[in-house]
């Protein structure tokens, strides 16, 4: 937690930090008299706000309006443009939070992320925005773990040999991560696709069971239990193959419907919520039809982008030799999805080749491509150096850094408004003889 002051400040800015301290007990903090003084972010900084306020002083001959600014800081770094300013001269002119790194060679200032960003990242954001706006790292699959599907206890649906069999549990592998690892670790949005008989995870179009729904919601909620100030999103479908996934039986949603009575855990509602009405609780995202005249739960049933045929990649399989091919396929695809808005909640981050039993060809695993689009990304989001707002990222394999470079782009950047300055003022009374 960003508390304490580090230096001996200006006595009148004692009371404005004071109170931005306690408004934001979980942020670092760095204020300053305006009085020549100016620090500019540096590349991969982020904040949740930058202002300025007035502070006035009167003596017998004049009042004096003079202002100071400030950043409440998520992490990175600040530099001070005014080559004047001394470290003595610091000492007075400019507060900062406890924790910052002082590198005063190049008068810079820097803040580092908190230990427990991962598992807490909502805590540092407005309580007041809507969950539709948020920028938010997920997985697909959420539950399709390697460790679980090399151990399901159904087998897959082919009539092929061992190795085509085993092939396809490799294919099926997307985290490594458990679904408690992956919430604590940053993750924010959860593909869950129930199966026919309701009571376990399928993880798609292979017959192979993963655990029970219930345990999966044990885990959302003890995680959230502990960590109150988020939430989780979780998308709910119906995994079967043979069936039109987003049109089930009655049966299923009455039995949905029952699954997420609880309202104390379940956010249920057709509007989207706040974070404050949302944290602490699973906010359901219906993926199937209710039933006519009976809609509840945020729907989201388009489906996400299922394992790639490579003609969406804008290329033949007979193009992609390599894992390489593949990822840069898949990022030309991901880069269109960015700029649109009506896909911007369907950005899948992962990307396979698989081809037919009698192709000798290999397949080009999820595991093979996750980490090298990651990097893309982050590549991607270093150049914006700005907010990315409301964009859901759907991934495989996902990693911590990743997760928290997402979950940055939720927090303002150097490439974003700046404040408008006003001047000292000095008045002095008419004095009359």
């Amino acid at each position: 937690m960003a508390v304490g002051i580090t230096n001996e400040i200006d006595v009148n800015l004692r009371k404005p930090f004071g109170e931005l301290r306690k408004k934001y007990p979980h942020h670092h903090i760095l204020m300053w008299m305006q009085d020549g003084v100016d620090f500019k972010p540096m590349p991969g900084a982020r904040w949740i706000k930058h202002d300025q306020g007035r502070l006035h002083s009167y003596n017998p001959l004049a009042r004096t309006t003079c202002f100071y600014e400030y950043y409440v800081i998520l992490a990175g770094t600040f530099q001070c443009t005014d080559p004047k300013l001394t470290k003595e001269t610091a000492k007075l002119a400019v507060a900062k939070t406890e924790g910052a790194h002082e590198n005063w060679s190049m008068r810079q200032y820097e803040f580092k992320l908190q230990e427990d960003f991962g598992a807490t990242w909502m805590k540092y954001l407005d309580e007041d925005l809507s969950l539709e706006s948020l920028t938010l790292p997920g997985t697909r699959r959420s539950s399709a773990v390697a460790k679980d599907v090399t151990e399901a206890w159904l087998e897959p649906n082919v009539d092929h040999d061992d190795a085509v069999k085993e092939n396809m549990l490799l294919m099926h592998m997307h985290h490594e991560d458990t679904i408690r690892k992956q919430l604590h670790r940053g993750i924010r949005l959860l593909e869950l696709g129930c199966s026919e008989g309701h009571d376990f995870i399928a993880y798609d179009d292979l017959t192979i069971a993963g655990q029970e729904v219930e345990n999966a919601l044990a885990t959302i909620k003890k995680f959230l239990k502990v960590n109150d100030s988020e939430t989780v999103l979780a998308l709910f479908s119906r995994s079967c193959a043979h069936l039109d996934c987003t049109s089930p039986k009655t049966s299923f949603d009455a039995h949905m419907r029952e699954l997420f009575s609880d309202r104390d855990t379940f956010y249920v509602d057709t509007k989207w919520p706040t974070l404050r009405e949302a944290k602490g609780k699973i906010v359901v995202l219906r993926g199937w039809n209710s039933e006519p005249g009976e809609d509840w739960c945020l729907d989201f049933r388009p489906v996400l982008a299922r394992q790639a045929g490579v003609p969406q990649y804008g290329c033949t399989a007979a193009e992609i030799s390599s894992a390489a091919d593949l990822v840069e396929a898949r990022w030309k695809q991901i880069s269109s999805d960015l700029e649109s808005k009506h896909l911007a909640r369907r950005i899948v981050l992962g990307a396979c080749l698989r081809h037919a039993p009698t192709d000798d060809r290999p397949w080009i695993l999820h595991s093979s491509t996750a980490s090298r689009l990651q990097n893309k990304m982050k590549e991607h989001i270093s150049q914006r150096d700005g907010q990315m707002k409301g964009i859901w990222f759907w991934g495989d394999f996902m990693r911590e850094e990743t997760n928290a470079a997402i979950a940055k782009l939720n927090h303002f950047g150097p490439g974003d408004h700046e404040v408008s300055r006003s001047k000292s003022i000095i008045k002095r009374p008419i004095i009359k003889w």
